[in-house]
């Protein structure tokens, strides 16, 4: 009797040690279905970040690998029963299957907040190819396919079915799938799942790339795609780059690495327009128009301690809306500051900085700017050093300049 009691022991032990050491089963796509099943671990702590300027951040503690003794976020072993040691505690990896769209963490995982848990999974593909996986959250989080971080988002937020659509190049067969989901308090949760890749999708959800400039005035192409999806994606981009004079000061084609720096040298720190027509390897084309600053960027003082070292200047020539822009231009710099800015005319010599109101041979000669016609009302103002230039059409322009000048 204690012989079959003892075998029977054995064989309950030997069934519940396979249950707990299971591994996630892979998931064939079936698009637009929901992944149901995870393998999830956690919850792991976080802290408010105290410092006001890291709020746009993930909270602190977030940025933790965890997973170092599992081969780490970027290349995850795991199986149920696997315990997750860390600093005053220990987490260990259980499968969750829900029964609809929701991974609700709240009941899979913990009711505590401000924490964090891991979600995996794997997913079985056909064939090679590019997909979206749409995906909502709540909170924010990040995510890895076979190992490339794809997505990362800081802040907290409602869930929200496919609320980022994530382009995802998936190698045929078996996919890996992490995700690292914040909690900051409320519903906790994600739903996720794939859903054919599509350019005109793309182009809804915003731009292919973009462009960056850094305070030493380098520009750079940049793209939230890794470098993987853009390369099964695009086949060539060709880049033009106009100044604010309409002039083309680059153009360039890329037909590999696609992203990086661009050889545009500003001699002044001023707005431009970049145009980039991109080719993709299916035949289609998108069109991105990107406006954006570059140039190596100076700071001048308008006044300081009720003192000012400009003067306001306007040309023989000027219109009467333009003298009486001059005189708001100086009534509000007084109002604001305390300081008088004389007004004065472009033929008496003056040794310091200058505003300019309207156009006039000097504009021409700083600026490249055509005359404006008379009843042109859009305007333009600009800096050349430490001199401030103000114009328009005489009419109403150069009024309206002055007038976005003081709003800003």
């Amino acid at each position: 009797m204690y012989r079959k009691i003892f075998i029977n022991f054995v064989t309950i032990f030997l069934c519940t040690s396979a249950a707990v050491s299971q591994q996630v089963t892979p998931q064939r796509i079936v698009q637009g279905e929901w992944i149901k099943t995870w393998l999830m671990c956690g919850p792991f702590p976080l802290k408010e970040q105290k410092d006001p300027a890291l709020s746009s951040e993930h909270l602190d503690g977030f940025s933790t690998d965890y997973l170092i003794k599992a081969g780490g976020e970027k290349n995850l072993t795991a199986k149920a029963g696997d315990v997750v040691k860390f600093k005053n505690g220990s987490a260990k990896w259980t499968i969750y299957s829900s029964a609809d769209s929701l991974i609700d963490l709240d009941n899979a995982v913990s009711r505590n907040d401000p924490v964090m848990a891991y979600a995996y999974t794997e997913i079985e593909a056909d064939k090679s190819g590019i997909w979206f996986l749409g995906l909502g959250s709540n909170d924010g989080g990040s995510l890895w396919i076979n190992g490339l971080k794809l997505w990362d988002y800081t802040l907290p937020r409602g869930l929200s079915v496919d609320d980022d659509m994530i382009p995802v190049l998936l190698k045929k067969g078996n996919n890996k799938v992490l995700l690292k989901i914040a909690d900051r308090g409320n519903r906790w949760g994600f739903c996720a799942r794939m859903l054919p890749f599509s350019v005109e999708k793309l182009a809804e959800r915003g731009s292919l790339f973009n462009i960056t400039s850094g305070l030493n005035g380098e520009v750079m192409i940049v793209s939230e795609m890794v470098t993987a999806v853009l390369d099964q994606l695009v086949q060539k981009i060709d880049v033009k780059i106009v100044n604010q004079q309409q002039k083309v000061v680059l153009e360039e084609q890329r037909n590999s690495d696609f992203c990086g720096k661009i050889n545009l040298v500003p001699d002044e720190f001023q707005s431009y327009n970049a145009f980039i027509s991109i080719s993709l390897k299916s035949g289609e084309s998108l069109n991105q128009k990107i406006s954006f600053y570059a140039g190596n960027r100076t700071d001048y003082t308008l006044f300081s301690e009720g003192k000012s070292y400009y003067r306001i200047i306007l040309g023989a020539e000027a219109s009467e809306s333009e003298k009486w822009a001059a005189g708001e231009l100086q009534h509000w710099i007084r109002e604001i500051s305390g300081a008088e800015i004389s007004i004065g005319e472009m033929n008496n010599q003056y040794p310091g900085p200058q505003i300019y109101i309207g156009y006039n041979d000097l504009v021409k000669e700083k600026t490249g700017d055509e005359v404006p016609a008379d009843l042109d009302e859009s305007f333009r103002y600009c800096s050349k050093g430490a001199d401030v230039f103000i114009f328009g059409g005489k009419i109403r322009g150069s009024m309206y300049g002055v007038m976005a000048f003081l709003e800003n």
